[in-house]
């Protein structure tokens, strides 16, 4: 009797590791654990980040919170401040909402100057040069071109003018070329107008 129930433990056992063997899933790990959202790889509170040449400071940017998501994706979150510190006049930024991408494969080449392809601005974009500022909803900065441009409205203003473009606006940086686009109205007071 006792020879009778080790054989069947025995085969009972042998079936169960039969079919768990069977069953068994060949993926690694990795891939068989599913993440359902893409998860940051690197999540900062209330930082600032500068830029550097050589041991000079070239500009700042601070946040309250930013996510680096794999491989070359940086989204900021809350009262988000941006100054270049190298220019002979002030140029800053500042947003609710930001996210760059990068020519980048991760974050090793990120941290090692990695130039921007685009970045998207939002609520409450103020982009200024000197004493002129752009006020928006939306903006689109592309690296390649060095342009920022939207569709949204737009409000310029300036030390002696105010302007409005419901069409948007293009703005290329290294000129400081500003095309707002209509319908355009405004204000311009007449010591901005040249003597002709």
């Amino acid at each position: 009797m006792g020879k009778n129930i080790i054989a069947v433990v025995f085969v009972v056992i042998s079936g169960i590791a039969l079919f768990v063997f069977k069953s068994r899933d060949d993926r690694t790990l990795k891939d068989q654990v599913t993440i359902k959202e893409k998860q940051p790889r690197i999540i900062l509170e209330d930082f600032t980040l500068y830029r550097y040449n050589k041991h000079t400071v070239q500009s700042t940017l601070t946040g309250r919170i930013a996510h680096f998501m794999d491989p070359n994706i940086l989204e900021v979150y809350g009262d988000i401040r941006g100054l270049r510190h190298n220019s002979s006049r002030r140029e800053h930024f500042s947003a609710q909402s930001a996210a760059a991408y990068f020519y980048s494969t991760g974050v090793v080449q990120l941290m090692q100057n990695s130039k921007i392809q685009r970045c998207e601005v939002e609520n409450n974009v103020r982009v200024g040069s000197g004493d002129n500022v752009i006020l928006t909803q939306y903006a689109q900065y592309i690296g390649d071109s060095n342009v920022l441009r939207s569709d949204l409205p737009v409000q310029f203003n300036a030390p002696r003018s105010k302007f409005y473009g419901k069409g948007g606006f293009h703005y290329q940086v290294d000129t400081e070329e500003l095309n707002l686009h209509g319908p355009i109205k405004g204000t311009l007071q007449s010591e901005a107008i040249p003597n002709l």
